[in-house]
């Protein structure tokens, strides 16, 4: 969004168009404090409503509402007390966040300062089945047309410099299925299967092949990615090394059932040695080290 040629006074405010209130009023129109999203045709492609199979795994999944505001920091959620909502809106429904404004004067103490240019960002992340040029053409042409309402002397430009499609895999293939009785092996327990809005768009590229794609977590909920004080424990490192061995072993035992030696779901104690990880003798954490 760009105005005058330079930044002006407060005090010679009413002159001009700002930039930063056509700014504001634009980023305001699209969407709301409930999280609807106000740019049509934003959601096509995603599906309305969840599966019987989806609120099925979703009504399983070890999560505690309680436990995910603390972590948050937050008083009350979006969906308060509805697990399978809550749940749902973070894994399977488009959401469109604002995430901040380049050019404004946001440091400490009082700003007279009237910015001559800003930029507004925002990010939009899609269900699975959505097509990301579509929804870019959706916005600019929803931005297109609120600005013009504006009736302002500024300049709008809008760009959108990434995207890629939603990606989602089958939970009940051969390579899921791998993939949780090596979580069993390792952690000693069943595997809650969730969502992520991560952005990992190579995923969308190799399934683009007809292969299975299985994501694989490794780290914990509270790691913080992105932020400031991002972490990850060695705990889960080491783990980590033991599900990729675990997990290359499942898929060349096969998919489960019969020809692949074992029912899905078999607890860790009837697994064969080679996937048992203990200390070695002289103490060495994980396989058998060198020496013995």
């Amino acid at each position: 969004m760009s105005g005058p040629v330079k930044d002006l006074h407060s005090g010679r405010g009413g002159s001009v168009d700002e930039p930063m209130n056509d700014l504001v009023a634009l980023l305001g129109g699209l969407v709301r404090a409930d999280g609807t999203i106000l740019v049509e045709g934003a959601c096509d492609g995603a599906p309305d409503a969840a599966s019987a199979a989806e609120r099925e795994r979703v009504a399983t999944v070890d999560f505690s509402l309680d436990g995910h505001k603390a972590a948050m920091g937050v008083s009350r959620l979006r969906h308060e007390g509805d697990k399978a909502a809550t749940l749902l809106g973070m894994w399977r429904r488009p959401n469109l966040s604002i995430h901040g404004v380049e050019g404004a004067h946001a440091g400490p103490g009082a700003k007279t300062v009237i910015p001559s240019a800003v930029t507004g960002k925002f990010s939009i992340r899609l269900a699975a089945g959505q097509d990301p040029d579509h929804v870019a053409a959706c916005v600019e042409r929803h931005l297109a047309a609120a600005f013009a309402a504006l009736g302002t002397s500024n300049t709008l430009a809008v760009s959108c410099p990434d995207r890629a499609p939603a990606f989602g895999g089958d939970p009940d293939d051969f390579n899921y299925r791998a993939a949780r009785r090596a979580n069993a092996a390792v952690w000693g327990v069943e595997p809650d299967l969730t969502c992520s809005g991560g952005s990992i768009p190579i995923t969308a590229v190799l399934q683009a092949t007809g292969r299975s794609v299985v994501l694989l977590p490794i780290g914990r909920a509270d790691d913080g990615a992105h932020s400031q004080n991002e972490k990850y424990d060695v705990n889960n490192l080491l783990a980590g090394v033991k599900l990729c061995g675990t997990y290359f072993h499942e898929i060349a035992r096969g998919g489960g059932g019969a020809e692949g030696g074992g029912a899905e779901g078999a607890p860790p104690a009837k697994r064969k040695k080679v996937v048992k990880y203990d200390r070695c003798r002289c103490g060495a954490f994980g396989f058998q080290c060198n020496k013995c």
